[in-house]
């Protein structure tokens, strides 16, 4: 099969170039080409390459022991392509043994089609909208080779295919990355040239301009920086809160079918569910998750098989700029110890130093935080960074912040 003339023949309105996985952009939808055993060096098989079909941008792929060029790739800045963006399907077939053939639903609405040869070339690539156009370009790969492992997803029922669902693709380190085909060497050198006769003329007005007198300003008094606890919940009512929101909506959060949740999270702006695929779809997500209480928004993890629902929190009463810190974080340090201690719980404390010194507190225990409550009743400017839940295994990790008073209050 000329893979790169069915390519061509597609569709490029349904095209996709780039995917984000795990907070990174890849390039997919490039166009792979083995690297000729000629004299023409890879790097300038590929330039030329590019030039012939209108490409910006181009690859060189190395093989295993990385000792010699085996592909190239071409890219375009129209499809999102970028100088520096690594290539997806160069990560998965680094980490290949055998050949691989396979289809995945990465994000709502995009499947991207690979094709990896089991010498390791890389001989497919392609991300599209159209989910019709990638399943028959797929089932035409399934005809015109043999692979050893296919993937797709479930509902095309494709014979011997693993689910795409529940094996998502491996990456390996992206060492693969485009670059710029072309650059323009003559408005470098005439950048440079200019820069370099506006410098030879500025040493020279230097040379011979007399030197100004010093102008000394009376220097202006630096405000202090704000109480990092303004506007922020106190600790007694954002501790219940997290607690009591993170208990109720766990049941909410079980209510998608295919997906389970794994953690809770609450900071007393907004509060999360981690959920963890066992056998749900993306595309089941959000039209589930406005059905639920609160209507969460949905955020994706790509090849994680993870997701997430978000959901803003309510008001709650803030501390006032006028509220005072802790004097001695010392002390305070010292008395939790003891009184945690005597509780029979681990805690662990970390104290930073500033104009607005902070004692962090973090404990992990079985039973509701709110048990801690009366230990912070004494306590001024104390906040949570966030409350965490973990459903599997029944636990609450509760981190918060003790300020103290400022360094100007101390030296008074």
């Amino acid at each position: 099969m000329d893979v790169y003339e069915n390519v061509a023949a597609q569709a490029l309105e349904s095209l996709v170039g780039t995917i984000r996985l795990d907070k990174k952009e890849y390039a997919v939808s490039l166009i792979w080409s083995s690297v000729e055993a000629i004299e023409l060096r890879p790097r300038e098989q590929a330039r030329q390459a590019a030039q012939r079909v209108g490409s910006d941008l181009f690859a060189l792929r190395a093989e295993a022991d990385r000792k010699r060029f085996e592909q190239y790739a071409l890219g375009d800045y129209a499809l999102g392509h970028k100088s520096g963006m690594p290539a997806l399907a160069s990560c998965v077939a680094d980490v290949l043994s055998d050949s691989l053939y396979g289809v995945w639903p990465l994000g709502i609405g995009v499947w991207w089609l690979v094709g990896i040869r089991s010498d390791g070339m890389i001989v497919l690539d392609r991300a599209s909208c159209d989910e019709d156009e990638i399943r028959k370009m797929f089932e035409q790969g399934l005809l015109d080779e043999s692979w050893s492992q296919v993937v797709c997803p479930t509902a095309w029922q494709i014979p011997g295919s693993l689910s795409a669902e529940q094996d998502a693709p491996l990456l390996g380190p992206p060492r693969v990355k485009l670059r710029v085909v072309n650059i323009d060497i003559a408005r470098f050198v005439l950048w440079g040239a200019c820069g370099g006769i506006l410098l030879i003329l500025g040493l020279f007005i230097r040379s011979w301009w007399p030197e100004p007198e010093p102008i000394v300003l009376p220097a202006k008094p630096v405000p202090p920086p704000p109480a990092p606890w303004f506007r922020k919940p106190p600790i007694e009512a954002s501790l219940r809160y997290c607690t009591d929101v993170l208990q109720t909506y766990s049941l909410e959060a079980a209510s998608i079918a295919g997906w389970f949740p794994v953690t809770g999270r609450c900071d007393g702006n907004q509060f999360s569910y981690q959920l963890k695929r066992r056998g749900g779809l993306d595309h089941w997500l959000s039209p589930l998750a406005v059905q639920l209480m609160g209507s969460p928004q949905v955020r994706l993890w790509g090849a994680k098989n993870q997701a997430e629902l978000q959901w803003q929190a309510s008001e709650l009463p803030s501390f006032q700029a006028d509220h005072p810190g802790n004097p001695n974080l010392s002390v305070v340090q010292a008395r939790l110890k003891a009184e945690f201690d005597e509780l029979g719980f681990n805690v662990q404390f970390e104290f930073k130093d500033g104009f607005w010194p902070s004692l962090k507190l973090t404990t992990t225990i079985k039973q509701s935080p709110v048990l801690l409550l009366p230990l912070f009743t004494r306590l001024s400017a104390t906040v949570i960074n966030e409350v965490t839940y973990n459903v599997e295994d029944d636990y609450w990790i509760l981190s918060a912040e003790i300020y103290g008073a400022s360094a100007r209050m101390r030296k008074e």
